[in-house]
Parts: C-alpha cells; sequence; structure tokens
C-alpha cells in the first residue's frame, strides 16, 4: 500500500505477510504456516520460548510471517495496568516513560500498555515511523528541523497515515491550501480485544488467568522479518535505511527497585516457514452468489 510500503523492503515482501498492509489480505485464498488464532490460549500455538518466569507470572513468546506472539500466564498477579517494554534497536530508546514512570531496565523502544480492557503499543518519539517520513503531510512541519534525542523520555501514539481526496479550488491562499491538503492519521497501535466481531484482527485476548497478544511486525518497525532486517536510525539517514539484528528484549517482571527487567527472544536470520493454502470465507460468499445468477 502507498501508506506503508516506505517502511518495507519491497524485494522481499512476498515472503511475509504484512497484516499492516490492506492489500496483503485481498483475495479468496490465502497461506498460512500455522492455525494460531488469539483466544488467550497456548494451546494452538506451534512453539514457544520462556522468556521470564517468578514464582506466579511467566512471559512466553514465539513469531511466525505475521508477527510477535507473547503469553502471559499468571496475569492476577500482576498490576491492573500491565507493561511490557521491547527493545528492538541498540540506536534509541529510553529508560523510563515521562507520562507513566515506569523504568526499564534496558532503553525501549515500544511500550505496550493494558488496562483493563483497553490495550495499546507505543512507539519511542525517536523511532516513530510517521514523524519522521510524513510529519510535513500531516503537520506542515519540517521533522529534520527539530528532532527528538536518541534517550528521549517520551512515547508516541503509533499512526497511520491515511489518504486526503479534498478537492479545493486554486483561488485561496497558499496557506488555506496547505490546510485542505494536509493528511489525517489513525491510530494503528490502539490493539483490538478479541470479540465475534474482530474476527481474525484481533489483537489480543483474555483467557482464565492468562493473556495472549499479537504485535504485526511493521508495527514494530521490521522491514523484512525474515532476515532479521528493522529500520535504522532516520536522523542519521534521513529516511529508512535497514539494521540486521539477531533478538529482541521483552520484559514484564519488576525487581524489588522497580524496573522491569528485561531477556533477549533471539531471531533467526534467514527463517524459512512451511505454508498450507486455505479457502478464506470469502471464497462460499463469492461461490454462492456466483451460483445463484442466472446466465
Amino acid at each position: 500500500m502507498w501508506n506503508t510500503s516506505f517502511a518495507i523492503d519491497l524485494s522481499q515482501n512476498k515472503n511475509w505477510h504484512d497484516i499492516q498492509s490492506e492489500s496483503s489480505g485481498y483475495g479468496l485464498l490465502s497461506f498460512v504456516s500455522n492455525h494460531n488464532t488469539i483466544d488467550g490460549s497456548m494451546e494452538d500455538w506451534p512453539s514457544s520460548y520462556l522468556i521470564q518466569e517468578s514464582e506466579n507470572v511467566s512471559l512466553y513468546a514465539f513469531y511466525d510471517e505475521k508477527g510477535i506472539y507473547l503469553y502471559v500466564d499468571g496475569i492476577s498477579h500482576l498490576p491492573d495496568d500491565i507493561s511490557i517494554p521491547i527493545d528492538v534497536t541498540m540506536n534509541s530508546g529510553t529508560t523510563i516513560d515521562a507520562d507513566s514512570k515506569e523504568r526499564f531496565e534496558r532503553p525501549a523502544d515500544f511500550l505496550i500498555q493494558i488496562s483493563g480492557s483497553a490495550a495499546k503499543i507505543l512507539v519511542h518519539s525517536r523511532y516513530d515511523a510517521l514523524r519522521e517520513n510524513y510529519l510535513y503531510q500531516i503537520e506542515r512541519i519540517d521533522p529534520f528541523a527539530e528532532y527528538p534525542s536518541v534517550d528521549d523520555p517520551h512515547f508516541n501514539d503509533i499512526r497511520m497515515i491515511c489518504e486526503n481526496r479534498t478537492v479545493i479550488e486554486r483561488n485561496h491562499t497558499e496557506e488555506e491550501l496547505y490546510e485542505a491538503r494536509k493528511n489525517q492519521a489513525y491510530l494503528t497501535g490502539q490493539l483490538i480485544e478479541a470479540s465475534e466481531d474482530a474476527g481474525t484482527l484481533a489483537d489480543y485476548a483474555f483467557q482464565d488467568d492468562g493473556l495472549e497478544l499479537r504485535i504485526p511486525w511493521q508495527m514494530l518497525n521490521f522491514s523484512d522479518p525474515i532476515h532479521a532486517m528493522i529500520h535504522d536510525d532516520y536522523y542519521l539517514y534521513y529516511g529508512v535505511e535497514q539494521l540486521q539484528i539477531s533478538e529482541i528484549y521483552l520484559g514484564i517482571l519488576k525487581n524489588e527497585q522497580g524496573v522491569i527487567e528485561m531477556a533477549s527472544l533471539p531471531l533467526e536470520v534467514n527463517k524459512s516457514y512451511e505454508y498450507e493454502e486455505y479457502l478464506k470465507e470469502s471464497y462460499e460468499i463469492v461461490k454462492a452468489y456466483w451460483s445463484d445468477l442466472s446466465w
């Protein structure tokens, strides 16, 4: 899609499923490497990796061609407001969130916040892809005139730019034309809880004493997850350049000082998947419609 293509390696996107790009969901037939559904259970996970464990709480993860999946076992032993920091790049990040005052063992680039039935993922101000690439189109501000430091203690909402189809006559001032042609953005980092209406769009679900989450690769600034490639520092390279990594760090448990400890999730470089094809529900809908037509 026009508003996500800047963020990925277009020569490699055929090898993974970018669920942040609308067009990747088109069609009547699709392919999956596993049949995991976001329902709050680990029973349908193809594999799991234990990241953290205490007497009462455990944090597990696995990943596939769509994204990273997390499972928190023992959420009743955690505070009402759950925070999960994620360290992706070594080039930026913060060890404290200026708003929530949460502190992290490593400089975090993303922060998952869950409060009751509301959940979202935030991005470190310096690692905000929308700011560097589309700030001018949205707010008419040059993103390079002034930009966040590598350890700025603030997180931003993750947003995605929207198309502006406004038609306006030219007999306006330059400022009026700018205002009319500015793009809007919507919150793509607002996570969707599993429900009958959400369907496959669900990002998280509770069940008994567990919590399951799915985070799309592109939302974590991965440009090519098959080769573990992420975005490098935007303000050093003036755009999206790729950087290969071998692991990311996540955490949920606090130590005695109230700091969230973070542990490694290794990433396999050049990971391959075996896919199974299946027909979507839309196939049967189209089939039934065409079968009822009188030719």
